[in-house]
C-alpha cells in the first residue's frame, strides 16, 4: 500500500504545531547542567520545549562545556560553556546531586545574572536550592520536598510550599521533582504559546 500521499495523523499534527510555533518570536532556552545533574529532570522539559521549535531553541550550557556526567552515569555534551552562552530567554535548572555545584561560585554568579535577565526561569527538585542560593527566590513561593526541607543548607528567605507539585511566582516556576517536570514544561508552553497549543503538544508526546 502506497502511503506516500497519506502521512500519519501524528505527523500532520506535528507539522501544524510547527506552523503555529513559527508565528511567534523565537526564544532561546538555556538548560544548565552540572556534574551529577538528574537526567530525567533535564530531558523531560527539554523534549517538551524543544518540540516547540522554531518558537523555542534549546541549548545545553555547562560550567566548562563539553561532556558532563549525570547522576545516573550517562553524559551529555554541552553546547557551550557558561561564558559563551548567548542571551537566554528561558532558563532551566534541573535537579540532581548539587553538593559540588552549590559551592561553585562561578556557576552561582552566572545563574544569578542569567536568572535576572530571563523571561521565565524553571527549577526542579534540588535545582530549586541552587536557584534559591542566588537570592532570586527571596520572599517568593517555591516548591520544596522532604529532603530539601530538612536540609541545613535550605535558604530561609524563600516562602517554601509543601504538598504541591508546582508553583509559579512571577517569572519563576518551580517543580517538586522530575515526575512533574513535563507538566511544568507544558505549563510554560501554555504561557508562551497558549493553552490550545500546549494541549495539542501534550497529545503528541
Amino acid at each position: 500500500m502506497d502511503l506516500s500521499h497519506n502521512p500519519p495523523a501524528a505527523s500532520s499534527g506535528t507539522e501544524r504545531l510547527r506552523q503555529t510555533a513559527a508565528t511567534i518570536p523565537p526564544r532561546v532556552l538555556g538548560a544548565l547542567v552540572f556534574p551529577g545533574f538528574q537526567a530525567l529532570s533535564l530531558w523531560g522539559p527539554v523534549e517538551v520545549l524543544g518540540d516547540c521549535a522554531p518558537a523555542i531553541r534549546p541549548l545545553i550550557v555547562a560550567p566548562n562545556g563539553g561532556p558532563v556526567s549525570s547522576a545516573q552515569g550517562p553524559r551529555v555534551h554541552a553546547d557551550v560553556p557558561l561564558e559563551d552562552a548567548p542571551r537566554l530567554d528561558l532558563l532551566l535548572v534541573p535537579g540532581g546531586e548539587i553538593s559540588t555545584a552549590r559551592h561553585d561560585s562561578r556557576l552561582l554568579e552566572w545563574l544569578h545574572t542569567r536568572s535576572g535577565d530571563a523571561e521565565i526561569v524553571m527549577a526542579i527538585g534540588s535545582g530549586i536550592d541552587l536557584l534559591a542560593h542566588t537570592g532570586h527566590l527571596d520572599a517568593r513561593r517555591a516548591v520544596t520536598n522532604e529532603s530539601l526541607f530538612a536540609s541545613k543548607n535550605r535558604c530561609d528567605t524563600v516562602d517554601w510550599v509543601v504538598h504541591t507539585d508546582l508553583t509559579t511566582d512571577g517569572r519563576y516556576v518551580t517543580c517538586r521533582g522530575a515526575g512533574a517536570a513535563v507538566d511544568m514544561a507544558l505549563g510554560v508552553v501554555a504561557r508562551l504559546l497558549g493553552q490550545p497549543f500546549s494541549d495539542q503538544l501534550a497529545a503528541h508526546l
